[in-house]
């Protein structure tokens, strides 16, 4: 069975996303799996849009104190605690 091919502009929509987007992806050599016949022709499978997709999922763990960022993302600084919040100026915070 033949797997579904959209255009760049299609995956974009299916996945919420500016088409620019998936171009920059591209040419960093990220994001999905594409098709290309030409540099002008470029097709998404929807199947490989669909395995994408779950590999970008977070699961959620209730018990856990604090969440794991996504890969290319800035990690949050994590807020002071009281102590550290009182000691700040003093030069023994960084």
């Amino acid at each position: 069975m033949h797997d579904s091919l959209l255009s760049q502009t299609e995956a974009a929509k299916l996945l919420n996303l500016k088409p620019r987007t998936l171009e920059r992806w591209r040419q960093k050599r990220q994001g999905p799996p594409w098709v290309s016949y030409s540099a002008r022709c470029v097709r998404y499978q929807l199947s490989d849009l669909n395995a994408w997709l779950m590999t970008r999922k977070v699961r959620t763990n209730e018990n856990a104190a604090q969440s794991v960022p996504f890969s290319g993302r800035r990690q949050q600084q994590q807020p002071l605690t009281t102590s550290e919040h009182s000691r700040v100026g003093t030069g023994d915070v960084p």
